[in-house]
């Protein structure tokens, strides 16, 4: 198919392997003589450096040579997707990752968070002198488990509720989630 066809459509063909695209860089890449010693020879992130980065300098962390090399062992490693591939890089072990040339420091080591939802619900049949019962409860959200629980007063919002609710709680490693009730500025938490 020629340019011009592809022009006269106008749609831009993208080759669909990536080995197309790199052989045509082929040509800047030299090896000089093979060096007698094994430790002379120069490691796959060195020859796939002399590739031309075709990404933007603004915003570049890491050399490509590096980056490629290490996707490469994810690829081969049973990788699917940029986020496996992603996966795979950040559990190499740092020294692997140093002799590469990326950073060998390991990332930092993140707490899990826990996820707490806040909400109010009226208990269906309570009726009472002043009204219905109605209740706002914490509940974890990975074991659905209600941590805290209190009475919401008579003629009254969830708001002034709320502090109180999770006042006796350790909010440490902790995101607390809520209705867009409880996103008032003036709201005493």
């Amino acid at each position: 198919m020629s340019s011009q066809s592809i022009k006269n459509r106008g749609r831009v063909r993208v080759p669909s392997s990536p080995i197309d695209v790199l052989s045509r860089h082929l040509e800047h890449v030299t090896v000089a003589d093979l060096p007698t010693e094994p430790l002379d020879l120069p490691t796959l992130a060195e020859l796939l450096d002399t590739i031309p980065d075709p990404r933007s300098r603004r915003g570049r962390r890491y050399r490509l040579g590096p980056l490629l090399a290490l996707s490469l062992l994810a690829v081969l490693g049973g990788a699917t997707s940029l986020a496996k591939i992603t996966r795979f890089i950040a559990g190499y072990d740092p020294d692997l990752r140093a002799r590469a040339g990326l950073p060998g420091n390991a990332p930092p080591h993140r707490t899990p968070l826990t996820g707490l939802a806040v909400d109010g619900k009226t208990l269906r049949g309570s009726r009472t002198q002043d009204g219905t019962v109605h209740l706002l409860a914490a509940t974890r959200h990975d074991t659905q488990i209600v941590v805290a629980q209190r009475q919401v007063e008579a003629k009254s919002n969830e708001i002034p509720t709320f502090t109180p609710l999770l006042s006796g709680l350790d909010l440490t490693s902790v995101v607390v989630t809520a209705d867009a009730l409880h996103t008032q500025q003036e709201h005493p938490g």
